[in-house]
């Protein structure tokens, strides 16, 4: 059964959930640029936090929870490597040295953003199979429309045979 929230309520609700995963996002953003070389990563700027916002206002809160769930499972992951892994190597890196802070930050944004991207893609196909839906329904409604008017026309049409079947019956 669903739940009636109004407007305002709705609104800081929203508000409350993206203001959660904007803030996960440039925590550890900051973290990483604690220690990334300098020029390598771009600093997440006021534009681009209104930028952000301004997305996430567009989008389902659900998908913006699935946002939150994917982003604490990287980061969680991404422990759970290093832990496992102290020496990792970089990709590309011919010296076998360890993979640095601007490297895993790197890796990190990259997988946020593949992921906010199947996510949108997600969005998009769900859109696509609603409108094909209502577009469904309504052919539905036309025919079952045009079931009834044909039905009533073959009563009709029985009506008149019968009727005729009988004067016949009569001569």
């Amino acid at each position: 059964m669903a739940t009636i929230i109004d407007p305002k309520t709705k609104q800081t609700l929203q508000d409350a959930i993206i203001n959660l995963y904007l803030n996960i996002k440039i925590r550890n953003n900051e973290e990483v640029y604690a220690v990334a070389i300098m020029g390598q990563i771009a600093n997440f700027t006021e534009e681009k936090y209104a930028e952000e916002r301004a997305k996430l206002n567009d989008v389902d809160l659900f998908t913006v929870l699935d946002y939150i769930r994917s982003t604490v499972e990287i980061l969680m992951n991404l422990k759970s490597e290093e832990a496992a892994e102290p020496h990792s190597v970089a990709p590309g890196s011919e010296s076998g040295g360890e993979l640095g802070p601007a490297e895993q930050a790197k890796e990190y944004e990259l997988m946020i953003q593949k992921l906010e991207e199947e996510a949108r893609n997600h969005v998009r196909v769900e859109q696509q199979l609603k409108l094909h839906l209502e577009s469904l329904q309504f052919k539905l409604d036309d025919l079952e429309r045009l079931k009834e008017e044909n039905g009533v026309l073959i009563k009709s049409l029985n009506e008149v045979l019968l009727r005729s079947a009988i004067n016949r019956n009569r001569k």
